[in-house]
C-alpha cells in the first residue's frame, strides 16, 4: 500500500524510540577523558550492550588466542571508538530489523555511508568530535527509506524497479512517484525519536547541495553535509559498479568525476586520492560490521 508522507507520519506513532543507550552515545564526546568510563558504566547496565562488547571482542578478527571476560578488558581491547560505532549501529537495528534481502542491502549501503562519511571528514577537516558524529549521522542518512520498509515496503519495491543510477536520481523518482522523498520522511522520523536537532537537520538536507553554502547553515553541518553527500554517492557507485576493485586509482578516480562528484563538492577534492585508496579497506569494513550484526 502507499501512503501519503501526512498518514505516514500519523502512523508514526507505532514508531519505536531508540535504545536509551543510542541517546547517551548522542550525547557523548569518544574524545573526551571520560568516555571510557561512560561507555563501561553504560555497558553494566545493559545486557545486551555488555554481551555485544565480550562478543566483539572475543571474536576471531580481534584475538583468536587469548579469551576476555571482563568488560574493561574488552572495552580496552577493541578501543571506545569502535565500540561507539558498533553500538550505535546495533541499537538501530534493534529498531528496524533487517530480516529481507533489500532490507540487507540498504544497511550495508547505510554502513557504507556511515564508515565512509567519517573517513572523508577526517580526510578534508581532521579527527575529532565531528569525525563520530558524522559516522552517525551516515548511519541514520537513510532513515526515511527503512520507514518505508517497516509500513509500506511495497514502496521500495516499486523505486527499485526504476533502476535509479544516483541519489539524485532516487530523489526525483521518490518525489514523481510518491510526492515526497525519504530526506523528509527521515527528518519526520529522527523528530519522532527525539534526536538531537543537528542530527535531524542533516537527515533532512543530506540531498541538499543549496545547504553546502547557505548562510543559515551552521558551519559544522555544512561539513558533514558535504562528506555525506559524497560518501552516499560513492556507496552508490560502489553497488551499481561491482568491478570497481579491478580498476587503478586513476581510472576509479576519473569515472567518479565523470559520474559521481559534483563541483558542489569541490572541498573534498584535494584529499579525493586517499579517499578512493581507501575505498577497498573502508568497504570491507563496512561488509564486517554489518555481518557481525547478522545483517
Amino acid at each position: 500500500m502507499q501512503y501519503t508522507l501526512e498518514e505516514l507520519e500519523a502512523k508514526m506513532t507505532d514508531l519505536p524510540l531508540l535504545p536509551a543507550v543510542m541517546f547517551e552515545l548522542c550525547k557523548a564526546d569518544p574524545d573526551d577523558v571520560d568516555f571510557f568510563d561512560d561507555l563501561y558504566r553504560l555497558a553494566c547496565s545493559d545486557p545486551s550492550l555488555a554481551s555485544l562488547i565480550l562478543a566483539s571482542a572475543n571474536a576471531a578478527s580481534s584475538s583468536p588466542n587469548v579469551h576476555i571476560h571482563s568488560l574493561r578488558a574488552a572495552l580496552t581491547r577493541i578501543g571506545s571508538k569502535s565500540i561507539y560505532r558498533l553500538v550505535a549501529l546495533a541499537s538501530v537495528a534493534k529498531v528496524f530489523i533487517p530480516n529481507q534481502p533489500q532490507h540487507r542491502e540498504l544497511w550495508l549501503h547505510s554502513v557504507q555511508v556511515a564508515i565512509l562519511t567519517s573517513e572523508i571528514y577526517k580526510s578534508v577537516y581532521g579527527k575529532g568530535e565531528a569525525a563520530e558524529l558524522a559516522y552517525l549521522c551516515g548511519l541514520l542518512h537513510d532513515i526515511g527509506r527503512l520507514v518505508m520498509f517497516q509500513f509500506s515496503p511495497d514502496i521500495i519495491e516499486h523505486i527499485e524497479k526504476t533502476e535509479w543510477c544516483t541519489p539524485d536520481d532516487l530523489i526525483e523518482v521518490e518525489s514523481v512517484s510518491l510526492g515526497y522523498d525519504h530526506s523528509s520522511l527521515g527528518f519526520l522520523a529522527t523528530q519522532k525519536m527525539k534526536l538531537p536537532t543537528l542530527i535531524c537537520n542533516i537527515i533532512r538536507y543530506h540531498h541538499s547541495v543549496k545547504a553546502l553554502t547557505h548562510e543559515k547553515v551552521p558551519k559544522q553541518m555544512q561539513k558533514i553535509l558535504l562528506c555525506l553527500q559524497v560518501a552516499d554517492a560513492m556507496s552508490v557507485y560502489i553497488c551499481r559498479h561491482r568491478s570497481w576493485e579491478s580498476l587503478s586509482v586513476d581510472q576509479l578516480k576519473s569515472d567518479m568525476f565523470e559520474s559521481v562528484l559534483k563541483e558542489d563538492w569541490s572541498d573534498i577534492f584535494p584529499a579525493l586520492d586517499t579517499i578512493i585508496k581507501q575505498l577497498p579497506e573502508q568497504m570491507k569494513n563496512a561488509t564486517e560490521q554489518a555481518q557481525a550484526l547478522g545483517i
